[in-house]
């Protein structure tokens, strides 16, 4: 039996908010301008340091939602070890496979939970668990390969045709 609790609404209205802020409101121009190229924004006259406080705040909000709702929610009181629980490696990874949009983070979030459950009970058919972790290690390499490749085409096709890179 599956346990859900109010932390998947607020996940939920949290991927919303964030979408909207980014791809409705002027300060969210700003914060996806500075994060694509930092020079090119402050030459169009966008506070740059404004901007990277504001997505620390706002990351550093969704991260304390997050936290909040794995306490209050889950666990239901702080470990001794709460630092060591990896959590922030698994949003890093969370948040490459979802690429750089909110509602990608969604889907990608709830495949990473589908596989970390999942992989928890692969004990069951004698499968060892950490096989989640190479399955998510070989996405993440992909996703990873992938861009590098579209960069080595983009170089090699931008040096064929003689334009400056």
């Amino acid at each position: 039996m599956v346990r859900v609790h109010w932390g998947m609404l607020l996940a939920l209205a949290a991927v919303i908010i964030i979408w909207i802020i980014l791809n409705k409101t002027t300060m969210g121009y700003r914060l996806r301008a500075v994060g694509f190229n930092r020079y090119a924004a402050e030459y169009g006259g966008i506070p740059v340091a404004r901007s990277i406080v504001a997505s620390m705040s706002i990351s550093g909000l969704l991260a304390g939602l997050g936290g909040a709702v794995q306490v209050l929610g889950v666990v239901g009181r702080v470990t001794q070890l709460a630092a060591q629980e990896g959590y922030g490696f698994d949003g890093i990874s969370v948040s490459m496979i979802g690429g750089i949009n909110p509602i990608g983070a969604l889907f990608a979030g709830l495949f990473y939970g589908g596989m970390k459950y999942g992989g928890s009970r692969l004990n069951i058919i004698g499968a060892p668990s950490e096989l989640v972790n190479v399955v998510v290690g070989v996405i993440i390499y992909s996703i990873a390969i992938m861009g590098a490749f579209r960069a080595l085409v983009k170089f090699f096709t931008a040096k064929k045709e003689g334009r400056p890179l």
